[in-house]
């Protein structure tokens, strides 16, 4: 993206269109941060054809792997409804498992949730939540 736009470096589209196609390359191997760099690009449409379903699934692999930006970015996806439906109980959940190991990014992304809803709709939520597994969850 850096070498695209120019972003500290010198603008270089030809190069930049190589290092997309090892990214994607990478992605499909499975390698975790070229899914994490793949699913950004499909997300923004950058040097491929924009596509949010593809962006989630390639975050939701990264997520499971542990990957607090992949967890984020799924949540994120969730809490707006791009790629997938619109689920703000598994944004919450996803945020909250997160935050729960430490993600202080996650834990104010899942606060924000959180204060949108009734508090008895709270209570629920944070009860949903521990109960939370990831595999769980991305099945429903």
């Amino acid at each position: 993206v850096g070498l695209a736009e120019g972003i500290g470096t010198t603008k270089n589209l030809p190069e930049s269109k190589e290092w997309v196609l090892r990214i994607k390359r990478g992605a499909q191997r499975g390698a975790p941060a070229h899914q994490l760099s793949f699913a950004r690009l499909c997300e923004r449409g950058l040097f491929v054809t924009p596509d949010a379903a593809l962006a989630a699934t390639l975050y939701q692999t990264a997520a499971l792997r542990g990957d607090a930006d992949a967890v984020r970015a799924l949540a994120s996806q969730y809490r707006d409804g791009r790629g997938v439906a619109r689920n703000l109980r598994l944004a919450y959940c996803w945020l909250d498992y997160a935050a729960r190991r430490g993600d202080g990014e996650a834990k104010r992304m899942a606060e924000a949730i959180l204060k949108k809803w009734p508090i008895p709709e709270r209570a629920q939520a944070k009860k949903l939540s521990l109960a939370f597994h990831p595999v769980d969850g991305l099945q429903k």
